[in-house]
């Protein structure tokens, strides 16, 4: 590992953190191929925005990984019980995205980076900080990938137009809103659907979990599956930077800039600064994306 590399990701262990970072969690029901793709995605929007982003990688290895095998062999668990550091067990994926294998040690991660100030400085680099972690998990119809502590935080549902994927999401919901007093959640709706179907399957939804649960459920946005998806994807890209000026494209940044603005409303309620933007290092490129 080069030496600037490890000089400037010893950094992480060097801030004290005033605004923890946001928390952004991918749930589904059913396995969604093109998931990883709208991970990546979302995480290069956010980063081209200016915000400092960190893929914690639940589904690693397996369907819906962003990482086929992980290189780095160190899981997040490791790092929160404090046998090394964050910058020991990340990876660099597709378009220099920073990946840690969160196989184990999501439980707790909510208050590991709110209270816990060596853990919270440890997310610190020398040119910037870390403002998202996006948690990537395991496609299940129970949730039980998902942790009760990520469940008050941001909570992405990706869901297909197709009918067992929508039974599926609804059931999901339902449960998650058994194990939490969450009743916001945002959805992210895949499969290439034209916008009135994507609308008809949002107010369906929305409307059927209002009544049932007293749910909020906001549109995040719709992931086109057009061939300039399909391209980046073939090459290990981001559509966002191998064709920013597509659809594609300015559908991922509506989507983060979404993002953004939730958490920037958030740091104002409590009088923080927003975050500034993050210069991540590039020590080398991940493998592959699993599709």
């Amino acid at each position: 590992m080069p030496d600037q590399w490890v000089d400037q990701a010893e950094g992480l262990r060097r801030l004290l953190v005033k605004t923890p970072p946001q928390i952004v969690t991918l749930c589904s029901a059913l396995p969604e191929p093109g998931r990883p793709w709208a991970l990546l995605n979302l995480a290069a929007a956010l980063r081209q925005a200016g915000s400092g982003v960190l893929i914690l990688d639940a589904a690693a290895g397996q369907e819906g990984g962003l990482m086929a095998s992980p290189l780095q062999p160190i899981q997040l668990k490791n790092v929160l019980e404090g046998h090394c550091s964050f910058a020991h067990a990340i990876s660099m994926g597709p378009e220099e995205i920073p990946v840690i294998a969160a196989q184990s040690g999501l439980t707790g991660l909510v208050e590991a980076v709110s209270e816990n100030k060596q853990i919270a400085g440890q997310l610190k680099l020398d040119a910037g900080s870390i403002e998202v972690l996006l948690v990537n998990t395991v496609p299940d119809p129970s949730g039980a990938q998902c942790p009760d502590n990520l469940l008050n935080q941001e909570v992405v549902i990706t869901v297909r137009p197709e009918r067992d994927s929508v039974a599926a999401t609804y059931q999901l919901i339902k449960t998650l809103c058994q194990r939490s007093s969450q009743r916001q959640y945002r959805l992210l709706i895949s499969g290439d659907p034209n916008i009135r179907e994507a609308q008809r399957l949002h107010r369906a939804l929305s409307s059927a979990l209002e009544r049932s649960s007293n749910v909020k459920l906001t549109l995040l946005g719709l992931m086109p599956s057009d061939r300039y998806v399909h391209q980046a994807a073939s090459h290990g890209r981001a559509v966002v930077a191998s064709a920013p000026n597509t659809f594609s494209a300015a559908s991922f940044r509506k989507m983060a800039d979404s993002l953004i603005r939730c958490r920037t409303a958030a740091s104002h309620r409590y009088g923080m600064s927003a975050p500034m933007a993050s210069n991540m290092p590039k020590p080398g490129a991940l493998s592959s994306v699993r599709g």
